[in-house]
């Protein structure tokens, strides 16, 4: 049996990064252009096929990231941000510091014995300007069931 992985996917930066080589497109319900990264409908497509993933949104998209899913032909999969007002200061009790994604995680997961997997763009970069965003690169330091992929490129 293959060991449940909840992933966590981000939009922007990820699957979603303007370029001008891609042409854009527009998402179900009359959304602004995105430019999918190519590839994108298939890996979302085969996320959705895996029983053993079990994919949430990590967006500023919120309930509004489920247009991925109409635009892929997917399952409509539940978002972990924005946390609302009361879950961020139960997640903030709980949970004690860190950005607001990072809470959302967390916040999230709490109740997850598997592994976890967060698709991300700049969780370094990000942690070098903002201490809060850090707390998730330690969080995967210090537990061997979270794994960070990090999409943006690596600071030389």
């Amino acid at each position: 049996m293959t060991t449940p992985i909840l992933l966590f996917l981000d939009i922007n930066g990820v699957i979603d990064v303007e370029d001008t080589d891609v042409q854009g497109e527009n998402l179900p319900q009359e959304y602004s252009t995105v430019y999918p990264v190519p590839g994108t409908k298939e890996f979302l497509q085969v996320i959705d096929s895996c029983s053993w993933i079990h994919p949430v949104w990590i967006s500023t998209w919120g309930k509004q990231s489920q247009a991925w899913n109409k635009w892929a032909k997917t399952r409509c999969w539940p978002w972990a941000y924005p946390l609302d007002s009361d879950e961020r200061h139960q997640a903030l009790d709980l949970i004690g510091h860190g950005s607001d994604k990072y809470l959302a995680a967390r916040w999230y997961s709490r109740d997850w014995q598997h592994r976890i997997v967060w698709i991300e763009d700049g969780f370094w970069l990000s942690s070098l300007y903002d201490s809060s965003m850090g707390a998730a690169v330690k969080w995967a330091e210090n537990n061997s069931n979270v794994k960070l992929i990090d999409t943006a490129p690596t600071v030389k």
